[in-house]
């Protein structure tokens, strides 16, 4: 698809310019005018890098990965028979992942919106099954 669109680009670059042939100044700047576009809507801030999950999903596959973490740490936790897992025993967890508080949070916040945890108890939290 991104080839079909860099075609389309240099096309649209060579018209404007009133030229009936596309030459390789239009494939350069449509190369560029794409690099452009990845690097403002699909740059993951925590990696630096260009992540088209981003773009696709609204969500950064580093993000995702920290999630899929969490939500193990959580299964992992609760395989030993606890009812659930309290917020500071998954914070220090968490932090031997790199998961900082603030992320933490907010990944929480997320699973629990997409229904993949639940709060039983009061900063205590179990997998939904």
């Amino acid at each position: 698809r991104q080839l079909e669109a860099l075609i389309r680009l240099a096309e649209a670059h060579a018209k404007m310019k009133l030229k009936n042939k596309v030459e390789a100044e239009d494939a350069v700047e449509a190369v560029r005018l794409m690099n452009t576009v990845l690097e403002q809507v699909g740059m993951d801030v925590e990696t630096g890098t260009i992540d088209v999950d981003l773009i696709m999903t609204g969500k950064a596959k580093s993000m995702r990965e920290k999630e899929v973490t969490i939500v193990k740490l959580i299964r992992e936790i609760m395989s030993t028979g606890e009812e659930c897992v309290k917020y500071k025993e998954l914070r220090k967890k968490a932090y031997d992942y790199g998961i900082d508080e603030e992320v933490l949070e907010k990944i929480i916040k997320n699973l629990k919106r997409n229904g993949e945890i639940y709060e039983p108890k009061a900063s205590c939290y179990a997998i939904t099954d």
